[in-house]
């Protein structure tokens, strides 16, 4: 690592967490590449990065859930090349169910990835980005943190703690000279999706054995086209031109479904839970 060339001085020196092949990290992180940025790109294991590969991009192995591995990666970037000008925390994982069959140890792992996983990326990599007056912060949080939907409830409610300490954040970095923006993706096509799909059982004392359909059906939902679900690369796309602008935007939603979601928002609370109620506990996959 320490024998790569260190970044120009106008580039731009980027970190993106859950880099994993087929999901968002890695499409942002390749689209910020491909646009001259030299891009640390981390996940969990560096063979779950196969297909990032470029002249601008570094992989690093980071589990955002262990605080010594974060504060590792980030002592490495600061230590070849000097400073980090955009953090993006994308590492994240589903959790798929009705409310009663999640256990507080599968509820835990989501909160410890989603929502202590950014914090710990925020406090190792803000302060120092403070000491210059100058960084922005970009957390990738999800449109269910905007409204729920059934048997996702412990995932947006831990992208929904997500949300609110990222519009606190926002709001405090303001005298630190520091931008913070949240991209919130509405229906995308990824592999984390595909992968929880093919780990998930339904324990044997569910109460809701007779919903497994509408279950499966909502679990797959970002990756329908009845909700004109979004090609990652697509969504890069759309997402780094924003995230490279003088004037970054503290907001965004991008995907399939980001106008639904709006429509919803606008309904009286009780009737738009009703209705997804209605319609997702009849769906099928």
């Amino acid at each position: 690592m320490m024998s790569q060339a260190q970044a120009e001085p106008r580039q731009k020196v980027v970190f993106v967490t859950g880099c994993s092949d087929g999901g968002i990290g890695g499409a942002i992180a390749g689209e910020l590449a491909a646009k001259g940025c030299l891009v640390y790109a981390s996940a969990r294991s560096m063979t779950s990065m196969l297909s990032l590969e470029g002249p601008c991009i570094r992989k690093l192995e980071v589990d955002v859930r262990d605080d010594e591995s974060v504060q590792k990666a980030a002592k490495e970037i600061y230590q070849n090349e000097g400073r980090i000008d955009i953090v993006i925390s994308n590492a994240g994982i589903g959790c798929t169910g009705p409310v009663l069959d999640i256990t507080i140890e599968h509820a835990r792992k989501a909160y410890d990835t989603n929502v202590f996983g950014l914090m710990r990326v925020v406090n190792h990599i803000v302060p120092r980005m403070a000491e210059r007056k100058s960084g922005l912060v970009v957390v990738i949080g999800s449109v269910r943190s905007e409204v729920s939907t059934p048997f996702t409830g412990i995932y947006s409610s831990s992208k929904a703690a997500v949300r609110t300490y990222t519009e606190t954040l926002s709001m405090e970095c303001q005298p630190l000279g520091i931008n913070v923006m949240l991209v919130n993706p509405g229906s995308v096509t990824s592999n984390i999706v595909k992968n929880q799909g093919n780990t998930y059982r339904m324990p044997e004392n569910s109460l809701y054995k007779s919903f497994l359909d509408p279950i499966l059906h909502v679990m797959f939902q970002s990756q329908s086209k009845t909700y004109r679900s979004m090609q990652t690369t697509e969504f890069a796309r759309r997402v780094a031109p924003k995230i490279l602008s003088k004037k970054p935007p503290k907001y965004m939603a991008v995907g399939g479904a980001t106008f639904l979601i709006r429509l919803l928002q606008w309904l009286p609370r009780q009737w738009a839970l009703q209705l997804l109620w209605l319609v997702l506990s009849r769906t099928k996959p």
